[in-house]
């Protein structure tokens, strides 16, 4: 299945990164993504909040671009590791799913956005804003 290179760009990694990796099952490689995009959302609201002038926006949209773009470069690679990981401790479910699909929206899309929306709502709050 995987002859040759492994870093091979993956258009659907790179543009549905969370719906891919949801439909190939990789549920703990989609929640490590929810988190990174949760952690930029932190980021980006303690910007807001606070006024930091060591970060910026456009930093922030730059990190998750790169982040993006990293999922696309090695989304097969990811790929890779995840089903080897799966076949040694014995998982019987590898493949697609397409209820999986909405698993990775579940957790790559919404949980961050909820996070981070709760968050900045109890900031508000707590700020008085």
């Amino acid at each position: 299945m995987f002859k040759g290179p492994k870093n091979k760009t993956n258009f659907c990694a790179l543009f549905l990164g969370p719906l891919w990796m949801g439909y190939r099952q990789m549920y703990f490689e989609t929640f490590i993504i929810g988190c990174c995009v949760t952690l930029l959302g932190f980021l980006a609201m303690i910007y807001e909040f606070f006024s930091l002038t060591a970060i910026s926006t456009s930093t922030i949209r730059g990190l998750n671009y790169a982040l993006m773009g990293l999922m696309g470069f090695f989304g097969n690679y990811i790929y890779f590791l995840s089903l080897k990981r799966r076949i040694t401790k014995g998982d019987e479910k590898i493949g697609v799913s397409k209820i999986g699909i909405l698993y990775g929206f579940i957790l790559g899309v919404l949980m961050p956005m909820a996070i981070a929306g709760a968050t900045g709502v109890i900031l508000m709050l707590l700020l008085g804003d």
